[in-house]
């Protein structure tokens, strides 16, 4: 029941077919009759070529002529390249490839000479057909994208009922490339450029108006093994195929495909049959080999020899008349022949180019001998300026020994300050390893004096008569130097670890970037800044608050370098807020705050003290080389000069915000 269903629709859509097609060619032809203008006939010719081509080729084959010979009649290359381009359309439905490729460069030339950008995208277009008739899919899409690629760059449609040709030319490409990556078994690609040729279509010719494009979407399917949804678009196209023969009959091909992939062969064979009607009455060659290759299979699948036999027979004949050895040849000849009559066109561009370049280069020596003429006439009268001009060059040749040995002395002078700059920074570095270690220390001594106390009043216990001792208090004691003991020992790993942390980074840097918690060497330096300057004045005191973004992570950088820029730019906050403090009065509260946040992929640090700010006038100033705001004697002025390097160096950002009297703040930004 459910097979008498489809072919009852399938028939109903044959008559539907055949009825629009019938009355398109009435249309056409009475147009045709009633044109007035070479445009409208030409138009109209196309018209019958094409309603014709898929129900009576050899109908179609005398409006291809009709279109050559027009074209020839009223002298138009662009018609002429559409003429060629439709007679070559005919030759690779009727199978004749080796007259379809001699058309197609016709067509090529014809483009080329006048200068026709979207008549050559047509021609790369059939190109592309006979490859993917031949199997060749790798040749086919290669010669598509040149297609596409050449209407996207010298002529992209519009959608407009004007550039209606060129639209659908592009639509139809699109879905080519489709197609072609979906043979060469690239689904994803495939995929892409399916739905790109969907929205192509909405906008071209509206919603569901192409069943090429649900055949299209079928064969991807396929090749996924998603034969449901394959079924569904093959179904669809076949409800849609109101306008040729040939998106009916490529439907037909589909399901049948689909169907025997699922096992459902009577199901197969019956589409595979359908194609073929529709194939020998189209004499659409490809269309019968594959209906023919598709029943074989079929026949084959159900064991059934003697219609393996029938069929087999038909497939091979089929084969031979498409694609024998000799039409092979003949096309491989003409492509080679097509390659020739290219090189003698560049052969003789470059003879031409060779003639330019030859007179060019005689109309330039005359030239030079003008020049060199004038020239000698010159020198003469130079000669005597140049007596002059090398005593200057003598007196400016002693001003430069003498600016020379200048630039080394100053040199120099910079050499001894930025060993200061760097002296000074480990004179603070190491104050604050000393403090930081100092703590662990003194735990261990103190544990260590109170272990022997209590071992000494463990050994008086021990020396009473057994009768007087008293365990409890000798179980308590040993208790105490266990735990004594284990102290020592946590607050030896802990100066342990302090000193191979701060060897770690006292080494020199290699300028090698390593993934680096930059949360954890933000905190350390912090400490290390804070604990250099107390080691140095006691009285200072300053309330340090931070803000780490945990979600950071590690970022890649040159950590020695990174800790250098943050203890200048801690020391620099630190003397600020020491600075002011001696001025501020009591209810003054110097405060160093850090704060770090990822933001996108830029990690950002940012210093904050509330010292007195730096003056907006030398706010400019402050990066560049020995200029500094502290007092002749605490300061060279290389530090933030150097730390704007390192910054640099990592492609990140230092900038600075400052309001006098009130605070400052150091922004630090680096990549993730």
């Amino acid at each position: 029941m459910r097979k008498l269903i489809i072919l009852v629709a399938s028939l109903f859509c044959l008559l539907c077919l055949h009825a629009q097609q019938n009355s398109e060619i009435i249309r056409n032809q009475k147009a045709l009759s009633e044109a007035r203008t070479e445009v409208e006939k030409f138009k109209y010719l196309r018209g019958l070529f094409y309603s014709y081509l898929w129900i009576k080729p050899d109908s179609s084959l005398i409006y291809a002529e009709h279109e050559i010979s027009f074209a020839n009649q009223i002298k138009s290359n662009y018609d002429l390249n559409r003429a060629y381009h439709d007679y070559a359309w005919f030759n690779i439905v009727s199978g004749d490839y080796p007259k379809a490729v001699f058309y197609i460069n016709r067509a090529k030339s014809v483009a080329e000479r006048s200068g026709n950008s979207f008549g050559l995208a047509t021609t790369f277009g059939l190109l592309s057909i006979v490859y993917e008739d031949e199997g060749n899919f790798k040749e086919a899409l290669v010669q598509s994208k040149m297609a596409k690629e050449l209407i996207e760059s010298q002529s992209p449609p519009s959608f407009k009922s004007e550039d209606l040709d060129t639209a659908i030319s592009y639509m139809t490409i699109t879905w080519r490339v489709a197609t072609q990556f979906a043979e060469l078994n690239e689904p994803d690609s495939s995929l892409y450029y399916m739905h790109v040729t969907e929205s192509l279509m909405k906008k071209i010719l509206g919603e569901n108006s192409w069943s090429g494009l649900y055949y299209g979407y079928g064969n991807i399917y396929v090749n996924l093994r998603e034969y449901a949804k394959a079924i569904q678009n093959y179904r669809k196209g076949i409800e849609i195929a109101t306008t040729s023969n040939k998106d009916m009959m490529d439907n037909f091909s589909g399901l049948s495909t689909a169907f025997m992939k699922t096992g459902q062969l009577d199901s197969s064979i019956f589409y595979a049959r359908a194609a073929l009607a529709l194939s020998r009455q189209t004499h659409y060659s490809l269309g019968q080999l594959s209906a023919l290759n598709l029943l074989t299979s079929a026949y084959t699948a159900q064991n059934k020899t003697d219609s393996i036999a029938k069929y087999l027979a038909l497939t091979v004949a089929a084969k031979d008349s498409l694609f024998s050895r000799q039409k092979i040849i003949q096309i491989q000849s003409m492509a080679f022949d097509q390659q020739l009559r290219e090189q003698e066109t560049v052969q003789q561009e470059k003879e031409l180019k060779n003639k330019i370049a030859f007179y060019s280069a005689l109309v330039t020596i005359a030239i030079f001998i003008v020049i060199g003429f004038l020239l000698y006439r010159n020198n003469r009268l130079k000669q005597k300026a140049n007596i002059v001009l090398q005593n200057q060059k003598e007196e400016i040749n002693i001003q430069k020994l003498k600016v020379e040995e200048m630039l080394n002395n100053l040199r120099a002078t910079q050499s001894q300050l930025i060993q200061s700059e760097k002296m000074a920074s480990l004179g603070e570095l190491t104050a604050g390893i000393a403090h930081e270690i100092q703590n662990p220390l003194n735990f261990v001594n103190n544990f260590s004096e109170v272990s022997n106390e209590l071992i000494q009043e463990l050994l008086e216990e021990r020396n009473n008569p057994k009768e007087s001792r008293n365990e409890i208090l000798e179980n308590e004691i040993l208790n105490d130097i266990k735990q004594n003991l284990e102290k020592i020992n946590n607050h030896g790993r802990r100066a342990d670890g302090i000193v191979k942390g701060m060897l770690q980074h006292s080494r020199s840097s290699a300028g090698v970037k390593e993934p680096t918690d930059i949360n954890a060497l933000a905190d350390e330096y912090l400490r290390l800044s804070f604990h250099g300057l107390r080691a140095k004045d006691n009285s200072f005191n300053a309330t340090m608050k931070t803000d780490f973004d945990n979600n950071i992570g590690k970022i890649n950088v040159v950590p020695q370098d990174i800790g250098r820029v943050l203890l200048n730019l801690y020391n620099n906050a630190f003397y600020a807020v020491n600075d002011k403090m001696k001025t501020a009065g009591a209810n003054y509260q110097p405060s160093v705050w850090v704060h770090t946040k990822k933001i996108n992929d830029k990690v950002v640090l940012t210093v904050t003290d509330n010292g007195n700010g730096i003056p907006e006038k030398v706010i400019d100033k402050i990066f560049q080389p020995f200029f500094t705001t502290k007092p002749t004697g605490l300061g060279t002025g290389l530090g933030l000069s150097l730390s704007y390097d390192i910054i640099k160096a990592h492609g990140g950002e230092l900038k600075v915000e400052s309001k006098e009297g009130d605070h400052s703040e150091f922004v630090v930004q680096l990549f993730a």
